[in-house]
C-alpha cells in the first residue's frame, strides 16, 4: 500500500513538472514572439524612413548575390561536363585559303566583295586562278581580278592580267575591254615632259594595236584616239625640251639633230604642232647669226600660218609704261 502511494506521488509530481515546462516553454515564444514583432515593426519603420534608392539599392545587391550563390554551383558543375566533353569531342581543322576548294573561296570572295573589302577579296580570286579547269569561268575571274588590282591602285598587276587575258581570248566578247584597260594602266604611269617616256611610249602601242581594230573596237574607240593623242603630245614636248637643253648649251649639232627628228616625225604625226616647228627653226637659225634663213622661215610662218602668228603675238605681254603706273 506505501508503494502504491509513493508510485502515484511520482507520477503526479512528473506531470505537475511537464505542465510547469510547457506553460514555461509557451511563455518564452510569446515572449519571444513578441519581441519579433517589435523589431519587425521597428525594421519596418527604418526601411520606410530610408530613400527609395537606398532600398532598391540594397535589393539588388541582395538578389544579386542570391543569384550568385545559386547559379555558382551549376557554372562549376557545367564547367567540368563541358571540360568533359571537350576531351570527348574530336576538334574539326578550320579551313584555311590553302585548303579551300573553288566553290568555297567563290562564296568567301562574293562575301568579301558585299563587304567592301577588296584588298582581301583579291586574296581569294588570285587562289581560284589556278584551280579553274572551265576557261569561260576562268575569263570571268581574270577580268574581275584585273578591275580589283586597278581600283586599289596596282596598275601594274591590272596591266598584265589585263594583257594575259587579250593574249588568252584574242576572240572573246571581253577582249576589247580588256585591251582599253591595259591601255589606260599604261597612260595613268607617264610622266612629265622632262621625264623618262618608256610609259607614253608602250601606251602609244597599246593604243595603235588597239585602233587597228577599230572597225570591230567601237565602245572605246575615241577614248583610245585621245589617250593616243595625248601621248604623242607628251612626247613632242620632251623632243623640244631636249632641243632646247642642247641649244641652250651651245651643241648646235645636237640640236640641229634633234629638230631634223622633230620635223621628220611629228608634221604627220601632229599637223597643228607645225608652226611650232616653224618657230625652233627660226630659233636655230638666230643662235647661229644666219640671218637669211631666219627672214626665210619668217616669211613662212606668216604666209601658211597667219593665224598662229596673230594668237603668238596677242599671247606676247605688253611692256608696261610709266603711264600705266596712274
Amino acid at each position: 500500500m506505501f508503494k502504491k502511494n509513493v508510485h502515484i506521488i511520482y507520477i503526479s509530481t512528473l506531470l505537475l513538472t511537464s505542465s510547469i515546462v510547457a506553460v514555461q516553454k509557451k511563455s518564452a515564444d510569446l515572449v519571444l514572439s513578441t519581441q519579433n514583432k517589435k523589431e519587425t515593426e521597428v525594421a519596418t519603420k527604418k526601411r520606410a524612413q530610408r530613400p527609395k534608392k537606398q532600398i532598391s539599392k540594397i535589393e539588388s545587391q541582395s538578389a544579386a548575390k542570391m543569384a550568385e550563390a545559386a547559379a555558382a554551383p551549376e557554372k562549376k558543375r557545367k564547367g567540368r561536363r563541358g571540360r568533359r566533353l571537350a576531351k570527348k569531342t574530336p576538334k574539326v581543322a578550320r579551313k584555311t585559303l590553302s585548303t579551300m576548294n573553288l566553290q568555297e573561296l567563290k562564296k568567301s570572295k562574293e562575301a568579301l566583295v558585299e563587304a567592301g573589302n577588296k584588298e582581301v577579296a583579291i586574296k581569294y580570286l588570285e587562289k581560284m586562278i589556278p584551280l579553274c579547269t572551265d576557261m569561260h569561268y576562268l575569263a570571268e575571274i581574270m577580268i574581275e581580278l584585273a578591275d580589283m588590282y586597278y581600283d586599289t591602285e596596282r596598275k601594274a598587276k591590272a596591266f598584265t592580267m589585263y594583257r594575259e587575258f587579250v593574249n588568252l581570248y584574242p576572240g572573246s566578247d571581253h577582249v576589247e575591254y580588256a585591251l582599253y584597260r591595259a591601255t589606260v594602266c599604261k597612260f595613268d604611269e607617264i610622266g612629265d615632259a622632262d621625264r623618262d617616256q618608256s610609259q607614253t611610249k608602250e601606251t602609244i602601242e597599246l593604243a595603235e594595236e588597239f585602233l587597228e581594230r577599230s572597225e570591230l573596237f567601237v565602245t572605246h574607240k575615241d577614248e583610245v584616239f585621245s589617250m593616243l593623242k595625248k601621248c604623242r603630245e607628251r612626247l613632242f614636248e620632251n623632243e623640244l625640251s631636249i632641243f632646247n637643253f642642247y641649244l641652250f648649251n651651245n651643241r648646235m649639232a645636237a640640236a640641229n639633230k634633234r629638230l631634223d627628228s622633230i620635223k621628220n616625225e611629228y608634221v604627220s604625226l601632229l599637223p597643228e604642232k607645225e608652226p611650232r616647228i616653224v618657230m625652233l627653226e627660226i630659233e636655230f637659225a638666230q643662235a647661229q647669226n644666219n640671218n637669211e634663213r631666219v627672214e626665210q622661215k619668217q616669211e613662212e610662218l606668216i604666209t601658211k600660218f597667219p593665224t598662229y602668228v596673230i594668237q603668238s603675238a596677242q599671247n606676247i605681254p605688253k611692256k608696261k609704261s610709266v603711264m600705266d603706273r596712274f
